[in-house]
């Protein structure tokens, strides 16, 4: 039994999740649609991501963007997640579409450079070709974040790109989000859930540059009716990322 709480929260999502027969968990969370129209605009009108060879998926889920990417592509990829039980739902989803051989899965652990270690450990700092995430890094706080966008900016090759959505209380649709879910989250004291941690735009574009990052798209920029911060980032040649190395 896992010490994690963090954890235990969404291996308890995973095992207690009800839905529609076919249906997979975090299906509920969109439709195809929506996940469709993420997909066309982030990685293929912006991402390049028929050309990418090596990439790595922050929070894979059941694996419905893994799947998005193995077919629009000849990519391997390390996909992450912190869940063993969503792990073993996203392992499933692509032994039965015959898509698993270009994938491995990795179970985060609760040490910084772990993620980090295993892209090392393949070989592949400063090789890869994109760092995403959808729908996850929306319920991670910014101390845990900056983990994984250090971790992108080591790992990433000159012009990689790093694709993700983060939780914004600054549109109306977040900052109500925001008061609907207080007094629930409130309640919880502190403990890890699945609750969003939301950041602002002006943080966004005050971290990513520091770190090696010019924005080339962020959808706060565009769309003023939207809940969340939606942004493709591409590291600069520039930076030396070595210097990040000793804060994992």
């Amino acid at each position: 039994m896992t010490d994690n709480l963090y954890q235990k929260h969404w291996d308890h999502f995973v095992e207690s999740h009800r839905t529609e027969e076919g249906a997979l968990p975090g299906d509920e969370w969109g439709n195809p649609e929506s996940w469709e129209k993420v997909f066309s605009n982030l990685f293929v009108n912006r991402g390049a991501v028929s050309t990418w060879q090596r990439t790595i998926e922050i929070g894979a889920g059941s694996g419905k963007y893994t799947v998005k990417v193995l077919r629009s592509s000849n990519a391997e990829i390390l996909a992450a997640d912190v869940s063993p039980r969503f792990q073993e739902v996203m392992c499933q989803n692509l032994r039965d579409q015959g898509l698993d051989s270009r994938v491995e899965p990795v179970i985060i652990e609760n040490r910084a450079s772990y993620l980090l270690d295993r892209i090392d450990k393949k070989g592949w700092l400063g090789r890869v070709d994109a760092v995403y995430s959808i729908d996850a890094m929306v319920h991670v706080d910014i101390q845990h974040l900056i983990v994984y966008l250090m971790t992108a900016s080591i790992c990433l090759k000159p012009g990689g790109k790093l694709i993700m959505t983060l939780a914004d209380c600054t549109t109306e649709r977040g900052f109500n989000k925001m008061l609907r879910e207080a007094s629930n989250c409130f309640a919880r004291q502190g403990l890890h859930t699945g609750k969003f941690e939301y950041i602002s735009p002006d943080i966004v574009e005050s971290i990513l540059p520091k770190i090696g990052f010019d924005i080339v798209f962020s959808n706060y920029r565009v769309n003023a009716n939207r809940r969340d911060i939606s942004l493709v980032a591409e590291r600069r040649g520039d930076f030396d990322s070595a210097q990040l190395l000793e804060y994992l």
